[in-house]
């Protein structure tokens, strides 16, 4: 039995004997005596009188709510109820309760020693009822220094000691019935290592190993910039705002591969972009090859004749009509028999003839799916648009929309006649002596670029030739565009050449600041009214004059004449001349005194005004 309250206890007594109203408890205490022996029950003291009604106790614990029963008739007004009086303790520690009704109860509480420890008795005084509350079914209400919001379990530790304790997950019990799904969603047993997982806190720790045993290669890291000396296989996250994407190090290939789509507008249209260079690169360089194998086709010309090219539409008899289609009546090249070719293949060339015996022979062509392989054919009958033709040899099937390189030539199992050798040489040019071309002859010369385009060379039509795509010329020998002299004469006349437009002498602006290369001064000495012409050594042209004269000042007696002239209303004007008496060489400017002293042609120079085109005789 838990140690309950005296309070407790006479809350179960008086529950017991069904009393509904607690009167005065009054518990009186004399001096304490020496314990003597056990006497034997008194009997029946006289009726204390009736005290105050007391206030009303604590309400006992509440039980279970049983199921409703039918509504019985009103029945008569009942007697007041009965309650306890006072209570009094008598010398050998038995309670004794006197009730509101006159009657009285002696409760012998149980002291461990002899008697039963779960059960407490009750008699009524003077010999009436009695009876046995058993305790063992009760239990103690918590310390108040429990009762702070936390769950609490009630237990028997192993020493027999019951008690309240919080509760841990220690002391929560694990159920060992219960199923767990597979990675299928199937329903499988609890596996065996789990059988000794009796509490939460054994499931805790169990689960804390495992996810320590864990082996995540190489770990994830977020952040902005990529992680140092990452192991292979670590994820990194770009936190940048314009990537947001998620990368893998591959050991292999020494770099971060991307293995998400980015997250961001920007890092979608950025990856769109990149994929884009790729996909062009990927064309440029299969345009190469394409240009490679051409070239290595086109050598054949001279015994399978020039390459035609074909798109495959279809894989049923059919008649081509479009530029550039091609039928045949099945995808497998061992089970073709019929071939339909358009009159002009994708280039805009006319489809060859074809003649009885002919070989037709099928190149896959760049790219495609197995480029380079090669079938050939035996024209049986019919003509180039329904052939009815038999398989010679060769792999390359056929698949819609696949292209196909074709040589149609004559089989080398004959000799052929004269006619058919001289109308395959007729639109040829010989190589040796004079070539006579029709009237009507529009005759060109082409070139296929690196970029997959046709750029022309030479035209010949209605007499006149036409010579295009000229390098710049670097020799004497070379020819030279329109273009190519018109901008070298201007370019020309730009850097010091005479023409209308352009006046002689070194070409300056004016300044009445600074003197930085290209600029000139005319300024008069105040004290004397002597003119002065300053110039910088180099003028706009970037002609450095002056970078190789002498240091020092030089003296004309007979005078140096100059000139200063301008470009005005499409002519040459003339700003001022005059003569020079003396230069003043420096190594980024020339000071020369004019000797005369001569009016200037429409007024003074202003800053920045310009340009004027200057000589002085036998120097610039």
């Amino acid at each position: 039995m838990s140690e309950l309250s005296l309070y407790e206890i006479l809350n179960l007594v008086t529950s017991e004997i069904k009393k509904a109203q607690v009167g005065n408890v009054k518990k009186i205490i004399g001096p304490a005596g020496a314990k003597g022996e056990r006497g034997e029950i008194g009997g029946p003291g006289q009726d204390g009188a009736k005290g105050d009604k007391g206030p009303k106790g604590d309400r006992g614990l509440k039980g279970d709510k049983g199921p409703q029963g039918e509504a019985g008739a009103n029945g008569t007004e009942g007697s007041d109820g009965v309650g306890i009086a006072r209570i009094e303790q008598d010398i050998d520690s038995s309670i004794i309760l006197y009730l509101t009704d006159g009657t009285s109860y002696t409760v012998e509480m149980p002291l461990g020693e002899g008697g039963t420890m779960n059960e407490v008795h009750y008699k009524s005084i003077g010999g009436g009822g009695g009876g046995t509350v058993d305790l063992s079914g009760y239990v103690r209400r918590p310390n108040a220094n429990l009762r702070n919001g936390k769950w609490l379990l009630y237990r028997e530790t192993t020493d027999g000691k019951q008690e309240w304790t919080p509760a841990t997950t220690d002391l929560i019990e694990t159920n060992g019935q219960l199923m767990f799904r597979d990675s299928k969603g199937r329903f499988a047993p609890t596996p065996g290592e789990l059988d000794e997982l009796t509490n939460q806190l054994k499931v805790n720790r169990f689960l804390w190993d495992k996810i320590q045993a864990l082996d995540v290669a190489g770990g994830v890291v977020i952040s902005d910039q990529a992680p140092d000396d990452p192991d292979d296989g670590m994820l990194w996250f770009d936190n940048n705002q314009d990537v947001m994407q998620l990368f893998i190090w591959h050991k292999d290939s020494d770099a971060w591969i991307t293995v998400a789509p980015p997250t961001t507008l920007e890092g979608r249209v950025s990856q769109g972009e990149d994929t884009q260079k790729a996909i062009v690169a990927q064309i440029e360089k299969s345009l190469e090859d394409q240009a490679k194998i051409v070239a290595k086709v086109e050598e054949l010309s001279i015994t399978k004749g020039a390459v035609s090219r074909y798109t495959v539409k279809g894989t049923e008899i059919n008649v081509a009509t479009r530029n550039g289609e091609l039928y045949v009546n099945s995808p497998n090249a061992a089970d073709v028999t019929y071939i339909s070719f358009a009159p002009f293949d994708s280039n805009g060339q006319t489809t060859k003839p074809t003649n009885p015996d002919d070989i037709i022979e099928f190149v896959e062509a760049v790219g495609a799916r197995n480029a380079g392989d090669v079938t050939r054919y035996k024209a049986i009958s019919g003509d180039s648009n329904a052939l009815t033709v038999e398989y010679l040899s060769g792999v390359n099937d056929f698949e819609v929309d696949e292209s196909e390189e074709v040589y149609i030539y004559p089989q080398n199992q004959e000799g052929v006649s004269q006619d058919y050798v001289d109308q395959g040489l007729s639109s040829k040019l010989g190589n040796s002596g004079a070539n006579q071309l029709p009237d009507d002859t529009d005759w060109k010369v082409k070139q296929q670029t690196s970029e997959g385009k046709n750029k022309t060379l030479i035209h010949s039509v209605g007499g006149v030739l036409g010579v295009y795509n000229l390098k710049e010329p670097v020799e004497s020998h070379h020819a030279a565009t329109k273009a190519y002299v018109d901008a070298k004469s201007s370019s020309n006349t730009d850097n010091g050449g005479i023409s209308a437009s352009r006046p002689p002498g070194l070409k300056f602006m004016c300044s009445i600041v600074n003197l930085p290369n290209g600029y000139f001064q005319w300024w008069v000495k105040e004290s004397t009214g002597n003119q002065h012409l300053e110039l910088a050594t180099t003028d706009r042209d970037g002609i450095a004059w002056g970078t190789n004269t002498p240091r020092e000042d030089v003296r004309y007696s007979d005078n140096v004449p100059f000139t200063i002239w301008e470009v005005s209303g499409g002519g040459w004007k003339m700003k001022v001349t005059g003569t020079i008496s003396r230069i003043d060489f420096h190594p980024d400017h020339a000071l020369c005194y004019v000797s005369s002293n001569t009016a200037l042609n429409g007024g003074n120079f202003a800053n920045g005004s310009g340009p004027y085109y200057i000589t002085i005789s036998g120097i610039c």
